[in-house]
């Protein structure tokens, strides 16, 4: 169950870290400009044009989603995330075909962003939906623990290339082996997914969905649950996420802090110590409540990360690797309750859409443009430190909404 939920969040993000491991050479690959600084603004732009289309994704496999069935949504968004992947491996570069390059690359982030709009909700809503009420917080913690496992995976890629291949034949060809790699998971996971029934509680529920006032689940979500789709837009923090694990290793060799490899590796350390902790962290909240982890997450982000930063300003590994311990702790307990946080918040037949269109909107505005501004804050103020700006602001307004969520814990069997 949890790997069939998972694999195809899997694949996203190891797609993402991917990209961002290697957003300087894409920079450089598809855009014109003879400035490594606009190279790479130019790249984490078309980074963050793909979750333009996470809306219209949420939306329409939303749909499918609480209408048709988990399965069938599940699959329509493995498929095109897949073909995406495979396409950004295959491209031609500016060299070869001009402007040209640099559309294909907007399309096929285009497209990716539309197949994770789709994921999201539906592996939220399907682990949950399976797990028993009292273990819902530590199932629901794969689902975000499957997001770091996937940039993990990139980063192992990325490091394994960094160390094989020369500066050069990296740049020529090798940033493209990540992208062909990931289509390995379409395949398997297609067919894991093919062999999934939807949930008792779906099932259950299933004929609302064609009832008036249910045709569109997501009209029904708007409706009746306006401040629910509110608090939900703030509470998957993915500044924080993305400066943290995604945004990392092009900051520390950016900022000439470390060499490539080993600012890959402090990065797959931190996300080792994220996926690890997870379970525990959404455990505890099946324990102690969703909201007194996750405002101890929040708390914790807010004041370690400056320090944290400051840490690695070192150029010393020993501190670099001493700070993630407790980085990645807090981490943990801010993402490890959040699938069931989510589930608890919303009703069954609304479920996918209502999650999936708060948590997109918020991942367009807020999260795919995270390492373009950080990057931007660094030029403009002259200061590494200053994406922990995004940080801390992100964990205070998110430890705010928790203190307004009001959940009902026995959603999951309504």
């Amino acid at each position: 169950m949890v790997a069939a939920a998972t694999v195809g969040h899997v694949l996203e993000w190891y797609d993402f870290a991917v990209y961002g491991y290697f957003a300087a050479t894409i920079g450089e690959k598809f855009f014109s400009s003879s400035s490594e600084a606009v190279q790479l603004l130019a790249s984490f732009a078309v980074f963050g044009v793909g979750f333009v289309a996470r809306p219209l994704g949420a939306v329409v496999l939303g749909h499918v989603g609480d209408v048709h069935g988990r399965r069938r949504a599940f699959s329509i968004a493995l498929i095109l995330m897949g073909a995406a992947t495979l396409a950004i491996g295959l491209l031609p570069t500016y060299q070869d075909i001009g402007f040209g390059a640099a559309v294909a690359l907007v399309a096929c982030r285009l497209l990716q962003g539309f197949s994770t709009g789709g994921e999201i909700g539906g592996s939220i809503a399907y682990l949950t939906e399976n797990a028993p009420p009292h273990k819902r917080g530590f199932v629901g913690s794969f689902q975000q623990a499957s997001l770091a496992l996937g940039m993990m995976l990139g980063a192992i890629v990325s490091v394994v290339l960094s160390v094989l291949l020369t500066p050069e034949a990296l740049s020529e060809w090798g940033w493209r082996v990540p992208f062909l790699l990931g289509v390995l998971m379409v395949v398997p996971g297609y067919f894991i997914r093919r062999q999934l029934a939807d949930t008792e509680e779906f099932q259950a529920v299933k004929t609302k969905a064609a009832t008036p006032g249910k045709r569109l689940p997501i009209v029904t979500a708007l409706r009746e649950h306006p401040m629910d789709l509110f608090r939900a837009f703030w509470l998957p923090a993915s500044p924080a996420y993305y400066v943290l694990l995604s945004f990392l290793p092009t900051f520390l060799a950016t900022q000439h802090f470390f060499g490539q490899a080993m600012a890959l590796a402090i990065t797959l350390a931190l996300q080792a110590v994220f996926v690890l902790a997870m379970p525990f962290a959404g455990g505890w909240s099946d324990r102690v409540g969703r909201k007194p982890v996750m405002l101890t997450g929040y708390a914790m982000t807010g004041l370690l990360v400056y320090p944290v930063f400051l840490a690695f300003s070192t150029g010393v590994p020993a501190l670099a690797f001493l700070a993630i311990v407790p980085m990645g702790l807090a981490l943990s307990c801010m993402f490890g309750p959040l699938a069931a946080l989510l589930t608890e918040i919303f009703p069954t037949e609304i479920r996918y859409s209502a999650i999936s269109l708060p948590y997109n909107l918020h991942s367009a505005i807020l999260g795919g443009f995270t390492p373009f501004v950080a990057t931007l804050l660094i030029e403009t103020t002259n200061s590494p430190m200053a994406p922990t700006i995004l940080v801390i602001g992100i964990a205070a307004i998110c430890f705010v909404v928790v203190l307004s969520v009001s959940t009902n814990s026995k959603r999951g069997q309504e």
